[in-house]
């Protein structure tokens, strides 16, 4: 059953990937973010999304400082091999130079001193509009469920009422993003979870979450490795497109 919502118009977005060519362990993406948070300057708050003018501890990002309740535009990730990525939306992409024009790109990521070299760079401006026909996607490490939904979930007897509930909340994620887009859609956006592949529990802020990967279809267009959901400019709710040749749209 697809899920649905409404709203208007069509949007273009500008999105930059930078992609580095020094390897770190997949659970340093905090970390990551972190030490390029503090190269660039906590003033700069795109970087780390933490409200500056809420109560500061300690901590170098601010663990018990009040986050913008925006969508991120500023997003960590990690690509193949373990090489960590920046992805950079709409007016960010005016943020990149904050780093990128520093003279010494090297970060202490964790306690260990690495030299950052630019292994791929990707500026693309998209089309973002609700279409006539269905993209297929995989999305990896997504945070589908609070302490709310999660008792209910739980609760389901079947497959398609699980596939059912999750679609609802991915539709909840993807206007998230429209909103943080300044993006109305005058089409109804349709979602349908189509497959589970995998649940598990990671660590994320000190405690263990519950995880999916899953396989979905909409008829929004998305980019690849946008982040999606809780945790998504920290490497969770990452947007895998799996048919890419038939549905990449620029």
């Amino acid at each position: 059953m697809n899920t649905t919502a409404t709203l208007e118009g069509l949007r273009k977005m500008r999105m930059l990937t930078v992609t580095f060519d020094t390897q770190i362990p997949v659970y340093h993406i905090g970390q990551f973010r972190a030490a390029v948070a503090a190269k660039v300057g906590l003033e700069h708050d795109w970087f780390h999304n933490h409200n500056n003018d809420s109560t500061p501890t300690d901590d170098l990002l601010f663990t018990h400082k009040k986050y913008h309740y925006r969508f991120p535009k500023i997003q960590y990730k990690m690509a193949m091999g373990g090489r960590p990525m920046i992805v950079f939306l709409e007016e960010c992409v005016e943020e990149a130079h904050r780093f990128f024009s520093k003279s010494d790109w090297s970060l202490n990521i964790a306690g260990t001193h690495y030299d950052m070299k630019i292994d791929r760079l990707d500026m693309r401006e998209y089309n973002m509009q609700i279409w006539e026909r269905d993209f297929i996607y995989r999305l990896y490490k997504w945070q589908a469920l609070n302490s709310h939904n999660f008792a209910k979930y739980n609760a389901l007897e079947t497959e398609a009422e699980r596939h059912e509930f999750l679609s609802s909340i991915l539709v909840g994620n993807l206007l998230s993003f429209a909103t943080g887009l300044d993006w109305q859609l005058e089409k109804r956006l349709e979602v349908n979870v189509t497959k589970i592949i995998r649940q598990n529990r990671i660590q994320y802020k000190r405690v263990r979450v519950q995880c999916f990967d899953v396989e979905f279809s909409t008829n929004m267009f998305l980019p690849q490795y946008l982040g999606l959901g809780k945790g998504g400019s920290k490497g969770f709710g990452v947007v895998r497109n799996i048919r890419k040749s038939e549905n990449n749209q620029s």
